[in-house]
């Protein structure tokens, strides 16, 4: 909650510093741990869990009887005439997240079940290599969220505009920044990983197609999500969550390739893609009729 409160303050570095915070106090805790000697994992697993807590718990005081008096929350405030909008919307979020659950968290079970275990190491290498320019991203669009929800409010179309203006330039550096990627990619693994496993240069190539797909929908859908327009995405991530798996299954039964499982994961994002670009192109132009204005 409290995070969610800077964020909503366009602050969300403040946000952002308490997750930092909490994740260095977890991280002091595991070194001491580890010098004393225990290998409890329950330790570990208290060490991980109390200190996000602890900085949490400490920043509440200062945010409400400090910094922000005026936003404490209160029973006196509570309106349950908004309880129906905002009960809707969560679930609308939820939803939105359980689909991105199953077709991402997912892979690593169709992968072993489909091939073999020994080929999760592979995909989450090349996953994990790529998707360094998805969490650059993400940190870079984060705060668009609340800002284009604030300039929506204020019908301040001309920034959103500009803003969609700098994210394209964003891509464009983004894109130039995964080809080189890939070309080191060889490189890079030898270093991470040395010579124990083998990684082909096609698999390298359409994990980058993946994580860039991925870049380029997020790019609409935070925006579409600061403007609380979420109908859209609700129908076309539950459809891909629920096409993928079987769509896996076919195709991986037909080609006995992991490339082309990685490729179904492309596959079943794209129509999202395209319905958040146009989506969001009809919102700004103010073209947005029936179930586009959703």
């Amino acid at each position: 909650m409290i995070g969610n409160i800077y964020m909503g303050l366009q602050l969300p570095a403040i946000s952002n510093l308490l997750i930092v915070i909490g994740q260095s106090l977890a991280l002091i805790g595991t070194y001491i741990v580890y010098y004393k000697g225990s290998h409890s994992l329950m330790q570990i697993a208290l060490v991980n869990t109390i200190a996000p807590l602890v900085i949490y718990l400490l920043s509440i005081p200062y945010t409400f009887y400090y910094k922000y008096p005026q936003l404490r929350p209160s029973l006196k405030f509570v309106d349950l005439t908004e309880a129906r909008t905002i009960i809707k919307t969560g679930l609308h979020f939820f939803i939105i997240q359980i689909s991105g659950i199953i077709l991402f968290a997912s892979s690593n079970l169709l992968i072993s079940k489909l091939f073999s275990p020994d080929m999760v190491t592979p995909y989450q290498i090349t996953y994990r290599y790529f998707s360094i320019m998805l969490v650059v991203f993400t940190v870079i669009c984060m705060p668009f969220w609340n800002a284009t929800t604030d300039a929506y409010e204020k019908k301040d179309m001309q920034w959103i505009r500009q803003a969609t203006k700098k994210l394209r330039i964003m891509l464009i550096g983004i894109l130039i920044g995964m080809i080189i990627m890939i070309l080191v990619s060889k490189y890079v693994y030898a270093i991470w990983i040395g010579q124990i496993i083998s990684i082909d240069l096609n698999m390298s190539i359409i994990m980058a197609c993946y994580i860039f797909i991925l870049i380029y929908s997020m790019r609409y859908s935070y925006f579409l999500n600061g403007l609380g327009k979420l109908r859209l995405q609700l129908y076309f991530s539950t459809g891909a969550a629920i096409v993928f798996i079987p769509l896996a299954y076919l195709v991986t039964s037909l080609t006995h390739n992991i490339i082309w499982f990685i490729a179904v994961m492309c596959f079943v994002n794209i129509p999202g893609l395209i319905v958040n670009r146009m989506q969001f192109c009809k919102l700004i132009n103010h073209k947005a009729k029936g179930i586009w204005a959703l």
